[in-house]
């Protein structure tokens, strides 16, 4: 998963040669490339799924980002992946379906998916995890 220079797009790839295998610019995910970009932040939900961030400024110029989840394996998106975060940068995927977050004094916090009663149900609720 790469982000281009001029964020303006994210592209996937094939492991282990790195031919692009699809590429998603910020209109993909719906919204203006004039008015937003992709972050440098994100990575793998797990082998499968990826997060892509997005980010940009309001028009009272309140900068904002959002979560999106893409399955790497058809790449197709699944849509906003609700995470209460204070940046584009706190939420850290580890890659086994658990994710990271600011949590009190700035430790980290684990979370991950609650069990999920049907394949098209949303990508919430989410259980806390103790360390």
């Amino acid at each position: 998963m790469t982000v281009d220079h001029e964020q303006a797009d994210v592209a996937f790839h094939d492991h282990p040669d790195g031919d692009v295998l699809f590429t998603f610019p910020v209109e993909a995910f719906g919204y203006d490339p004039e008015e937003s970009f992709v972050e440098w932040s994100g990575g793998y939900l797990t082998e499968d799924t990826a997060i892509v961030t997005l980010g940009g400024e309001s028009q009272d110029e309140e900068e904002w980002f959002r979560h999106h989840l893409v399955d790497v394996r058809t790449g197709t998106l699944r849509g906003e992946f609700i995470v209460e975060a204070s940046d584009p940068y706190e939420l850290v995927p580890l890659g086994d379906g658990s994710w990271l977050t600011g949590g009190p004094d700035d430790d980290p916090v684990r979370w991950s998916r609650a069990p999920q009663p049907h394949p098209a149900a949303p990508a919430f609720p989410y259980e806390r995890r103790q360390p």
